[in-house]
Formats: C-alpha cells, structure tokens, sequence
C-alpha cells in the first residue's frame, strides 16, 4: 500500500488533456491508497507546457516505490509536506501564488528525481 508522501515512479499509458503518456516518470503519492487507486502529483506535458498535475489517479500497478516518505531525512520531508500545506489552499490564492506553489512542487519533485534515479 503507498502512503501520502511516498516517492514513486509512475507508467501510464492514459492520456488526459493532452498530457501524453508517462514512462517512469517520478512522482509523489498525494494520498494514501484505499482501495486498487492511487492519486499523485507528476510533472506532465500539458498542451506543450511543463505543469505539475496534482491528481493524477492510476492503479497501485503502474507505480513502482523508489523511496517511502518514512524513509527521507527530516529536511526533506519538510519540504513535500510543505507543498501539502500549500496545496490546501491552492483554489483561494491568486495566480501568482498558485504559480509559486508549483513552481515548488516541480522543484522538489525534480530533486527527488535526480538524487534517487540518476
């Protein structure tokens, strides 16, 4: 079972708003799984744009563990609850604060990706 937080590698062959298909691709469990669905957060290539999609659902057998979020140092898991934190709020900020809040997720996300799959 993943649980919030988990680091994850994603391959989905779904393909919503022009986003295009993911092969191990790096990702964040938003939530923890019930049931055979999982939701997480994954830098996609929507309409030409790099954006970070934040609810992105596919089954438990499309992603595979990389690390567990009980598994990162303190620093780190700071740093992914912290976009949690922002995110609870995302829809009542303005565009520039909803731009920083993925600007944020990306960069985590990508330093995650580079210092556990490179």
């Amino acid at each position: 079972m993943y649980k919030k937080g988990d680091f994850v590698s994603v391959f989905s062959l779904q393909s919503f708003f022009d986003g295009g298909f993911l092969y191990d691709e790096s990702a964040i469990v938003k939530q923890d799984q019930y049931g055979k669905s999982v939701i997480i957060m994954v830098v996609r290539n929507i309409g030409g744009r790099y954006r970070v999609d934040y609810s992105y659902e596919v089954y438990a057998e499309q992603l595979k563990l990389i690390k567990s979020f009980e598994s990162f140092d303190k620093r780190t898991k700071n740093k992914i609850n912290k976009i949690f934190d922002s995110l609870k709020n995302q829809y009542e900020v303005s565009n520039e604060s909803q731009d920083k809040i993925e600007l944020d997720a990306s960069k985590v996300i990508t330093a995650l990706c580079r210092k556990y799959t490179l």
